[in-house]
């Protein structure tokens, strides 16, 4: 394969766009395998199984052009610690949580006793101590 010579300021932009892509296939592409119906939210597969495997082959298709690509432009793979993932989804959870803590009187108003808000308080910032030891070990 022939490879082209991208200026610093072209490659980061084309490799930038091309790892939101990736990424985002790579998450489409879990979806399609595993239909999440978790506790807070499910994704109803309104898809027949035609349109599944056609979108399945698709994704597999870009993945391969993805890579076709990184080589032609000499793109560099990037490397991320799986402790820095897991540090960053931590604390994007902690922001989360502690956000909605302090929005909660102040953006929506004051609660009424019915609504217990000192154990939803509770509750939430029990959340950010399970959490938090996601990245304790």
């Amino acid at each position: 394969m022939e490879h082209i010579h991208l200026s610093v300021i072209h490659k980061r932009a084309v490799w930038a766009a091309l790892l939101v892509v990736e990424k985002r296939i790579d998450e489409l592409s879990q979806l399609l395998n595993h239909i999440p119906n978790q506790n807070i939210y499910c994704v109803e597969n309104d898809l027949s199984a035609e349109q599944l495997d056609t979108a399945k082959t698709a994704l597999a298709n870009a993945k391969i052009f993805i890579a076709e690509l990184a080589e032609k432009y000499q793109l560099r793979k990037d490397t991320t610690q799986l402790s820095h993932v897991t540090q960053t989804t931590q604390y994007q959870i902690w922001e989360a949580l502690s956000d909605t803590i302090t929005k909660l009187k102040r953006s929506y108003g004051d609660f009424t006793e019915d609504e217990h808000p000192e154990e939803l308080k509770a509750d939430l910032n029990k959340l950010i101590g399970i959490t938090e030891k996601i990245t304790s070990a």
